[in-house]
């Protein structure tokens, strides 16, 4: 329940109603409630984006300090992943819900395992996303999948 004060000014003699003011702050108040709430984070029995970790920030970081690099071992890691070299502006997480499902579709579609719905990480390069289940570590050893821009053809699987 907000409540309306009213003050005056001694000074001025003006009225100052500081329902706006509260207005506001209830606003600005609620909004991290509303941003972490089902349109955020969708129920986990569905495939879509898992939340962002420390290693999804690392291969952010990776692939674009990887654009930067003109050594042989970045132009054999962009070879095996099979991503061009882009600006490094070029290299994004994403997060939106509709390709995150269907990249977690085809993710599981590649590596046959549709017995789980996926919660993955992805990165855009470009014109190709990498996409990665968090949850799929075998002996500190993780799994990628980078796909052509529509997510319908996989172009690399990498197991490292």
């Amino acid at each position: 329940m907000l409540f309306c004060f009213s003050v005056t000014s001694g000074f001025s003699g003006r009225q100052t109603s500081m329902a706006p003011r509260l207005r506001f702050a209830a606003v600005l108040a609620a909004t991290p409630l509303l941003a972490l709430g089902l349109i955020a984070s969708p129920s986990h029995n569905e495939p879509g984006c898992a939340r962002p970790v420390a290693g999804s920030r690392y291969n952010h970081q990776l692939f674009r300090s990887l654009m930067h690099r003109k050594d042989k071992i970045a132009a054999r890691f962009l070879t095996v992943y099979n991503v061009p070299r882009v600006a490094p502006l070029e290299v994004r997480p994403v997060s939106n819900p509709t390709v995150c499902r269907r990249a977690a579709i085809a993710y599981a579609r590649v590596v046959h395992d549709g017995t789980q719905p996926r919660r993955v990480h992805i990165l855009r390069v470009g014109s190709r996303y990498i996409v990665m289940d968090p949850d799929y570590v075998v002996d500190n050893h993780h799994r990628a999948v980078t796909f052509d821009s529509t997510l319908t053809k996989a172009v690399a699987l990498v197991n490292e």
